[in-house]
Order: C-alpha cells, then structure tokens, then sequence
C-alpha cells in the first residue's frame, strides 16, 4: 500500500523526459496568448459533423 509519506518514483522518468520534453514544449498552454488550450490547439467546440 501506499502511504501519505510515500513520494512518487519520479526518477524513473528523468531519461525519457530529457528526450522528450522540448518536443513537448510546443504544447504547452500559454495563457498570455489563447484564451483555451483548444482555442491554442485550433479546436472549435462544439464540432457538428453533417
């Protein structure tokens, strides 16, 4: 079981982050520019498919 004292084993993903993460970056939520991620994504909601 895990307790409230337990951290989280975040050093495991220290080498896939490194080699991700810049290429994540472009993803990342600015709000000084959109007023939603979708908004940021290019998403319209609701979408209505004829």
């Amino acid at each position: 079981m895990i307790s409230k004292e337990d951290k989280p084993a975040t050093y495991l993903n220290e080498k896939i982050m490194k080699e991700f993460k810049p290429q994540l970056q472009k993803y990342y939520y600015d709000e000084t520019k959109y007023g939603s991620y979708m908004e940021q994504l290019g998403i319209t909601y609701p979408t209505i498919k004829k």
